[in-house]
């Protein structure tokens, strides 16, 4: 079956790729910090977009499939790490 439906899953599991995306943007922004100095705001930022977009695209594919890692992987893990990428260099 493609596609989703109200009843495929409950109020707990949509919840938890927003709280992963939240703690992969503190975790990530302060890990790569330093990193970030490095090699500059360009390169940090597109490689937050690769992170952010793929992440969208691969959660996307997750909800589509019916697939909760898939969409805890992709929305949360990657998505949430390209915010933190993202977030630093404007600051």
């Amino acid at each position: 079956m493609i596609g989703s439906s109200v009843h495929d899953w409950n109020l707990l599991e949509t919840t938890i790729p927003f709280s992963l995306t939240l703690a992969f943007h503190g975790i990530s922004a302060s890990l790569v910090g330093k990193y970030q100095m490095k090699i500059g705001a360009r390169a940090s930022v597109g490689l937050s977009s690769l992170f952010f977009g793929g992440g969208l695209i691969v959660g996307s594919l997750g909800i589509w499939t019916h697939s909760l890692p898939l969409l805890y992987l992709g929305y949360g893990v990657m998505a949430g790490t390209g915010i933190g990428i993202g977030y630093t260099p404007p600051i």
